[in-house]
């Protein structure tokens, strides 16, 4: 259901939509939008913000919201990197599948962080060249 919320955000004529206004385009309960923007919003493809002089919020979609996203991802991955390695320090020599797994997790976020904010640069130069 987020993927049908978050689209009907995107076709919207302004990017944003009040939760009443999602739920009657796609026929859907205040429960089923609010479990689907609450997810959106926790990952940052969409943000949530007060209507003035009302209790409703807006959802809105930026035009552009993937390499925001992506790049928290990648500071996670790093901080989750740098993290186990100092978990591994913490371990002894016996707990072989605890480092193995710590191991993993480390050598896959110092891999993956570079090759991701690569292409979130090389995206953002390409998208510069759209507008």
């Amino acid at each position: 259901m987020s993927a049908r919320v978050f689209a009907a955000l995107i076709v919207s004529p302004n990017g944003a939509l009040t939760a009443a206004e999602i739920g009657e385009s796609l026929s859907i309960s205040s429960g089923t939008v609010s479990t689907a923007v609450q997810g959106l919003v926790r990952v940052g493809l969409i943000t949530r913000e007060p209507v003035p002089g009302s209790r409703r919020d807006l959802y809105r979609v930026q035009d552009d919201p993937w390499p925001d996203v992506f790049s928290i991802r990648a500071d996670w991955l790093r901080d989750f990197a740098t993290g186990s390695a100092e978990d591994m320090d913490m371990l002894d020599e016996v707990n072989t599948g605890a480092r193995r797994r710590l191991t993993y997790m480390r050598e896959f976020g110092l891999f993956v962080t570079p090759k991701l904010e690569q292409i979130i640069a090389e995206w953002r130069e390409h998208r510069a060249s759209l507008t």
